[in-house]
């Protein structure tokens, strides 16, 4: 089926209907990868520091315990 000839400014449209469409599917795929990308990275960033970090400590201080009663029994090592 043909159309004839196209005129300007239906050339114009199409045109710019592509544009919208290509944008429409290129900034949310760019916007879906640099999230994939921070997350990513981080998880890396987040993994180094517990393994920098002694015993699973988090980098938090240990919470201090109450004090002993005199007389109660010792508490068990860690």
């Amino acid at each position: 089926m043909s159309h004839g000839c196209v005129s300007g400014p239906t050339a114009l449209a199409t045109d710019g209907l592509s544009l919208v469409a290509t944008a429409g599917f290129s900034v949310p795929a760019a916007l879906l990868v640099a999230g994939v990308v921070a997350a990513m990275v981080r998880d890396r960033r987040l993994a180094a520091r517990e393994r920098e970090t002694p015993d699973g400590a988090h980098g938090r201080p240990e919470p201090l315990s109450p004090p002993r009663a005199p007389g109660a029994p010792p508490r068990p090592p860690r």
